[in-house]
């Protein structure tokens, strides 16, 4: 069965925009508290705010930035 552009949700987006849930935030904390996680994701979202577009991976010794 073939699937038309038109039936993605995604479609309706214009190329070189964003929208906020258009890439991946994948924490590599293990078990740490929410306060902590909140802390990284607050964090992340101020420092790559030019990359929510793309696949992040979060851990204690850095973040990595990569294509999704």
């Amino acid at each position: 069965m073939k699937i038309s552009r038109s039936a993605s949700p995604h479609s309706s987006r214009t190329r070189g925009t964003t929208s906020p849930s258009a890439g991946v935030i994948l924490f590599r904390l293990g078990y740490v508290s929410i306060d902590v996680r909140i802390e990284y994701l607050q964090r992340v979202l101020i420092e790559h705010a030019n990359h929510l577009d793309q696949f992040i991976v979060v851990s204690p010794q850095g973040n990595r930035i990569g294509s999704a």
